[in-house]
């Protein structure tokens, strides 16, 4: 099975119809919520794909393959240390070989992987490019699609070793989750309570990225009513600031017992 098969897009897709489509499958196929064998082999599945097709070049190169065809481009990176363009940087140095050999190679992208755990906490990891191993450190409150720039860690110019060396850009991703739903720097998530701590009004505990919390639900709540909890969101990034937890009050009625209903009866009577 394909690549495109695995996230049900087509070979058409853009950028943005792979990024959702890849979050409405994690959501639907991930283990914490599918703890089956099958589920997380096809999460795991999902993952492999959307980090191929998601990444432009590596979306490329795949394609390449797939249809059979040379990757010159990712080829003569090899040989070269990285050049990408290397068709511009042919004919760049046969027309002014002077200038291509004194500037500097060209920037490499990669794409790095967040959950919401890692956004509250920052995130350190080592890279593997083409060229070496780079260190990347990802403060805390980073966004989905933020890019950081770590310099002289890119391409070399194939022309000249001696010119500075290109930039490694590295795109910021966040995986989807089932119980956080993340919303600028504010986390959303549901509670479900028993339809009588609703009328009463009760103390709660809900299990946060950053461990559990209690709080407290005001007697009369109704069904959909959001508590937020202000400073317990994700960090701003560059600040002491944190986002809020905005906690959804669900209820249900069902599977009530004869006496609760008869009370339920009771309770009618008396406010006709």
């Amino acid at each position: 099975m394909s690549y495109y098969q695995t996230l049900n897009i087509s070979e058409t897709a853009n950028q943005e119809e792979i990024k959702q489509a890849y979050r409405k499958l994690a959501k639907e196929f991930h283990p914490d919520k599918n703890p089956d064998k099958d589920t997380k082999q096809r999460f795991q599945n999902i993952q492999e794909a959307y980090q191929t097709l998601g990444d432009e070049a590596k979306r490329r190169e795949y394609d390449q393959k797939q249809g059979g065809e040379m990757d010159w481009e990712s080829l003569f990176q090899q040989w070269n240390g990285g050049a990408s363009n290397w068709a511009n940087d042919f004919n760049v140095h046969y027309g002014n070989q002077q200038n291509s050999s004194s500037r500097k190679g060209q920037d490499q992208r990669v794409t790095v992987q967040l959950d919401i755990h890692h956004i509250y906490n920052g995130f350190k990891t080592t890279l593997n490019t083409r060229i070496d191993q780079v260190p990347v450190e990802i403060p805390k409150g980073a966004k989905e699609g933020m890019t950081l720039r770590i310099r002289g860690r890119g391409a070399w110019n194939p022309w000249n070793r001696e010119a500075p060396r290109g930039d490694l850009l590295v795109q910021v991703t966040i995986l989807p989750n089932v119980n956080w739903i993340i919303q600028g720097d504010d986390v959303w998530m549901e509670v479900s309570l028993k339809w009588y701590d609703m009328i009463l009004g009760t103390k709660a505990e809900i299990e946060t990225p950053t461990g559990k919390l209690a709080f407290t639900v005001p007697a009369g709540s109704n069904p959909g009513k959001v508590l937020r909890l202000a400073g317990k969101g994700l960090p701003i990034m560059g600040t002491n600031q944190s986002g809020a937890i905005l906690i959804k009050l669900l209820t249900s009625f069902a599977g009530l017992n004869n006496d609760q209903i008869e009370l339920i009866n009771r309770i009618k009577q008396l406010e006709n």
